[in-house]
């Protein structure tokens, strides 16, 4: 800060001190982006303050200068209460931390920059004052915040960790315990995808970011983490936005699933053997199928029977959820099934019978479901849909077309009534019955143009699959049914 010390001999009055100052400091006294005090060092008189020290304060040029900095100041931070400027200390610079009463009442924290100035043999010290109420409100709450999370999280049965533009600023004690370590620098301060096994460092960085843009929790992801010890363990993460030490940062709650996993893969299996199933009658017709779950047991399935020798009846569906309840609820869905097809073999009614015992065993649950049957003596699909409202079919030399019906969620309204569709079908011809999981991918054009084209039904389902991968709509379970005509 520059200082001034004309050499007069005589001791200037406060008028002609304000006039001097108003002089050498010209530019700054219509300025209200800075609140700029003159100060008496040693009797602590205001001499005079700037436009924005008025609007700040809210006193008036003369009321300013009858006052002391004392009076404004509500602590002992004041001017006058520290070591005055001596001469030999005309470069000295101060800054410091004070309250300040202004003239409505109100208290402000306030940052102060004080320069010594000499004019007319007076010591005066130029103060620059800044309100920085709000930053240390800010700032307590942001302690708060960060003493009340540690002590919430810290006894937490799962392991938590907060990161702060990928960086771990945070772990809590069972999040030690997963990654096997002793001490807090062996994470703190470490890229979290470096815990991350190798293959699984860009899905780890992809989900950091969808938390770090996203207002709501992800679903689960799976990852695998690399331990201390440089073991591997499997765990299952829960990623959201918040805000940790006044900035946003990503939470990670994590816990240990190996066995789990093991469980599930095991299940898997035999959820996949059940659902293998070749087509029934295969002089009329071949069929490959996609399956995809979203975790490792999934709420799709899908069952054909043969009815004599030229008719077969088969169901797509998709039971509300994911996971393992979804996937014991399929079991249940596949003997209602079984039930009604001894009572009836036609679509709508199929449904109707389904629809009835979903909404009387499967209560708060709903299913979404499409029945058919392909009659080859007559060369005709009949179709209803409840929930899975639509199918696709696709001639030789024709583009795929998808094919709409009418129908609600079984289990949704006790009267539903379902609409049936009736299709005629010739050698050649391909149907894809499928649930939501290929629904945004089939509304693609050029997809659909490239399936029409496809020479065989075995390279229909491997396109298929890869643009499903390629695409990214692949966050939930996924089920195919691709019937060709011979």
């Amino acid at each position: 800060m520059n200082y001034y010390k004309p050499y007069i001999d005589n001791y200037g009055s406060k008028d002609e001190i304000s006039s001097l100052l108003n002089g050498y400091f010209k530019g700054i006294y219509d300025n209200r982006h800075l609140i700029i005090l003159f100060i008496d060092a040693l009797t602590g008189d205001i001499l005079d303050a700037n436009a924005g020290a008025k609007e700040f304060y809210g006193y008036s040029r003369r009321r300013f200068c009858r006052k002391k900095i004392q009076d404004i100041s509500v602590d002992e931070c004041s001017s006058v209460n520290r070591i005055p400027f001596e001469e030999s200390d005309r470069k000295k610079t101060g800054k410091y931390l004070a309250r300040h009463c202004l003239a409505n009442g109100d208290i402000r924290d306030v940052e102060i920059l004080e320069a010594p100035v000499f004019i007319k043999n007076r010591l005066i010290t130029f103060m620059i004052v800044y309100d920085v109420t709000d930053k240390l409100k800010e700032e307590q709450k942001a302690v708060k915040d960060a003493k009340f999370y540690t002590n919430m999280v810290e006894f937490s049965p799962s392991g938590i960790a907060v990161l702060d533009a990928g960086i771990i600023k945070y772990v809590n004690a069972k999040a030690m315990e997963i990654y096997k370590c002793n001490s807090y620098d062996m994470l703190i301060g470490r890229e979290f995808e470096n815990t991350i096994v190798l293959s699984m460092r860009d899905k780890a960085l992809e989900y950091i970011k969808r938390a770090e843009i996203s207002d709501k929790q992800l679903p689960s992801c799976e990852l695998k983490i690399i331990k201390s010890d440089n073991s591997i363990t499997e765990c299952e993460f829960d990623a959201a936005k918040i805000m940790y030490g006044n900035k946003v940062s990503v939470q990670l709650v994590f816990r240990d699933v190996t066995e789990k996993m093991k469980d599930l893969r095991r299940a898997s299996g035999i959820q996949q053997q059940r659902m293998e199933t070749g087509f029934p009658l295969k002089k009329y017709g071949r069929m490959e199928t996609i399956y995809l779950p979203a975790n490792d047991v999934s709420g799709d399935f899908y069952e054909l029977h043969k009815i004599d020798e030229k008719k077969i009846i088969g169901i797509i569906g998709d039971v509300a959820g994911k996971g393992i309840t979804a996937a014991l609820d399929t079991t249940a869905l596949k003997v209602m099934f079984n039930d009604g097809i001894g009572i009836t073999h036609k679509p709508d009614e199929l449904l109707t019978f389904l629809n009835r015992k979903v909404e009387k065993h499967m209560e708060n649950y709903y299913v979404a479901a499409s029945c058919f049957v392909f009659d080859f003596e007559r060369k005709k699909l009949n179709i209803s849909g409840g929930g899975i409202n639509q199918f696709a079919v696709s001639r030789i030399g024709s583009p795929l077309k998808q094919i709409m019906m009418k129908g609600a969620y079984l289990g949704m309204f006790e009267d539903s009534r379902f609409e049936n569709k009736e299709i005629d079908f010739e050698s050649g011809d391909r149907f894809y019955f499928y649930t939501d999981g290929f629904e945004m991918l089939l509304d693609d054009q050029r997809i659909c143009e490239k399936c029409a084209g496809m020479p065989s039904i075995e390279q229909l389902k491997t396109y298929l699959y890869d643009m499903l991968m390629i695409s990214g709509t692949y966050h939930d379970d996924s089920t195919m049914m691709l019937i060709e005509i011979i």
